[in-house]
């Protein structure tokens, strides 16, 4: 052929000069030049492409160490990858099925070798039903995975249905229902896994001595890489025997996690990730599901949970995490609930698990800045010995549990309930800490509206840490609306608060928007300036500084700390209806040379003579208007209404 005669040619010029030439790179098409794939990769060299039409090749390839680029006819074209077909079915009696990958790599082959656009299937392999990676660093992309097997003889740590140890680029490619005991798509993998759709792939035990390492990782498991931009749906851990597996989407991963979607992912512990101790960043985590255990999205991770979605999670603790101990900052929990869990020993006993933390369950360290709206803790009734009546309680609408920090949080109608047997004795059981119960850290600078406990601590219950510069607004409970047991709070809004405490009071926040989410305080806000310093707060909610100094009428220390999650600081929306517009300006108007504090008989004014275009003074004598904790028209804070305000306001207005 003449490829190989130029090959030829090649080596005669390097024997006759001593000098190497350099020899083209050439492409190879299967079945027209060769009708097997892998004899196209045994004639192949570094460089060389091999293209394969359309059709089923029922073969496994041998990479053989060689960088190559193997690729169906137009691998964006989905009917095209999913009409050329490496399938790795072994045609002979079940009993002799050898275990066989579609393809495997030797281990050095580098970013250069890339295989795209294939459907791999039929392949049964301990070590990569799809692909056997060796720990090479090649590139897989656009291809799809189906079907694949990770279970085997070969390996007493049976993992990877799809790929296994392959530590290059893993992206944009589909896996659909493939299964191992060990990362039902993905195992070992420790390079960039991006792009790719994670579906109805399978993590699944056997039982027997093996149940100590039974069913980790329903898609990856043990990849330490980047995982980002993945999709990660419906995946799931089953477990047989006792539930030690775990994690429907992933285990073990160590690596940076960011951007990806977690949705309806099941295992019996960490419904989404399990035990993945690195970076958790910007992804979305909904309706996943701890079926018997702890964490409904994330259980057991030991590194930062930064600007996530959790909605809708379930587990019988912690229904969006549960032992999370690092920095957990900037997300939002809405609607996770955690569960009573009732089963039937063999004598016919119940085991009971009450439900503990809607949202977050026995996490340690700093908590902050973080929604929490709407989760649930939810115990129920079950039938005890002979036939009667039993109630199981729940603890922590939102928080249960752990220790730390927590500041600059916002917790807006979480409850905590129960059921009842009804009546002769309707007997309602435990419902304690409609937002947190049991947390053993500190409490400050947070919001607490519209939270429900039954029982007891509308907002907080059983907290022994300081609770202070916090607001707690609209909480109810039969025992304790908003505060049950715990520490003596200070320094905080507390409303129809009789229980003491230096510094609290009982009245109105006067929030900006309540009723559309907005709890940041109002000029005249009575929360403004009556905190008290701590120095490890630095800024609120917003990431905005604190302290903003702006009234002592309600008797904080001086240090201009608010109450709160926020930090007031006066804008253009003067009149708290979510626009900056006329009326705003009609308002400015009315306040125009006001002055906030006490009167004073003369003062320079300056003001914008609009004629010539010119900053002038005047002395003029103020009007008698001042407010003692502020105007809202003030936007400078400096004490008076002047033109420093009026050029924010109509930077508002644009």
């Amino acid at each position: 052929m003449h490829i190989e005669i130029y090959r030829v040619i090649g080596i005669i010029l390097i024997l006759l000069f001593g000098a190497p030439v350099p020899v083209q790179a050439v492409t190879f098409e299967v079945p027209s030049n060769f009708p097997t794939i892998q004899a196209a990769i045994d004639s192949a060299t570094h460089g060389d492409e091999i293209v394969v039409a359309t059709g089923t090749y029922i073969e496994t390839l041998f990479m053989r160490g060689k960088n190559i680029h193997l690729r169906s006819t137009a691998p964006l074209s989905e009917r095209t990858v999913r009409y050329t077909i490496i399938d790795g079915r072994y045609d002979g009696p079940l009993i002799l099925s050898p275990e066989r990958s579609c393809v495997k790599f030797s281990g050095t082959e580098t970013e250069k070798c890339v295989v795209e656009g294939f459907t791999l299937t039929g392949a049964r392999s301990s070590t990569g039903g799809g692909i056997d990676g060796g720990g090479a660093h090649a590139t897989v992309r656009n291809c799809r995975f189906i079907s694949l097997s990770g279970l085997g003889r070969k390996s007493d740590y049976p993992s990877g249905g799809a790929i296994n140890d392959l530590d290059g680029l893993i992206e944009d490619n589909f896996f659909f229902e493939n299964f191992s005991e060990d990362g039902g798509a993905v195992s070992h993998c420790d390079g960039t896994i991006r792009g790719n759709h994670f579906e109805q792939n399978m993590a699944t035990g056997v039982g027997g001595y093996k149940v100590y390492y039974e069913g980790k990782g329903g898609a990856l498991y043990n990849c330490d890489g980047r995982i980002i931009d993945n999709d990660f749906v419906s995946n799931e851990c089953l477990r047989s025997g006792n539930p030690i597996g775990g994690g429907g989407a992933m285990y073990g991963c160590d690596g940076w996690i960011e951007g990806n979607r977690f949705e309806s992912n099941t295992a019996p512990s960490g419904g989404a990730l399990l035990a993945c101790h690195g970076a958790i960043i910007g992804n979305r985590f909904e309706n996943n599901q701890a079926l018997e255990r702890e964490g409904g999205a994330v259980s057991n991770s030991q590194g930062p949970i930064v600007d996530n979605e959790f909605i809708g999670n379930i587990a019988n603790s912690g229904g969006a995490l549960h032992n999370c101990s690092g920095l957990i900052s900037g997300n939002h929990f809405f609607g996770n609930e955690c569960f009573l869990s009732v089963t039937i020993g063999a004598l016919g006993a119940a085991n009971v698990s009450y439900a503990r933390g809607g949202a977050l369950e026995g996490c340690v360290g700093l908590i902050e800045r973080n929604l929490f709206i709407e989760n649930r803790a939810v115990g129920g009734t079950y039938r005890g010995g002979l036939g009667s009546c039993e109630v199981a309680g729940a603890y922590g609408g939102a928080i249960s549990g752990g220790t730390g920090t927590l500041r600059n949080n916002l917790f807006i109608q979480n409850e905590c309930v129960t059921g009842d047997c009804g009546s002769p004795d309707p007997n309602p059981g435990i419902s304690r800490g409609g937002a947190i119960c049991g947390f053993e850290g500190e409490i400050v600078h947070n919001t607490f509206v519209e939270n429900r406990g039954v029982e007891r601590g509308g907002a907080l219950d059983d907290c022994p840490g300081a609770v202070r510069n916090n607001i707690f607004w609209l909480n109810t409970a039969d025992e304790g609306a908003q505060i049950q047991n715990g520490s003596l709070p200070d320094h905080c809004l507390i409303q129809d608060w009789t229980g003491g405490g230096a510094g609290n009071i009982d009245l109105d926040p006067r929030f900006v928007a309540p009723k559309n989410g907005d709890f940041h305080l109002r000029h005249d806000s009575p929360c403004i300036d009556s905190g008290v310093f701590i120095a490890s707060v630095t800024d609120d909610y917003d990431m905005t500084p604190r302290p903003f100094h702006w009234s002592t009428q309600y008797g904080g220390d001086g240090s201009g700390y608010d109450m709160g999650a926020y930090e007031f600081y006066p804008g253009p929306d003067v009149n708290y209806d979510q626009i900056v517009d006329e009326m705003d300006l009609f308002i400015f108007q009315q306040d125009w040379l006001a002055v906030s504090g006490p009167e004073s008989s003369k003062r320079l004014v300056e003001v914008t003579d609009l004629s010539v275009d010119q900053t002038v003074w005047k002395s003029t004598t103020p009007p008698d208007i001042f407010t003692p904790s502020g105007m809202a028209t003030d936007l400078d804070g400096n004490g008076e209404v002047d033109v420093h305000d009026l050029l924010e306001l109509l930077e508002g207005m644009r």
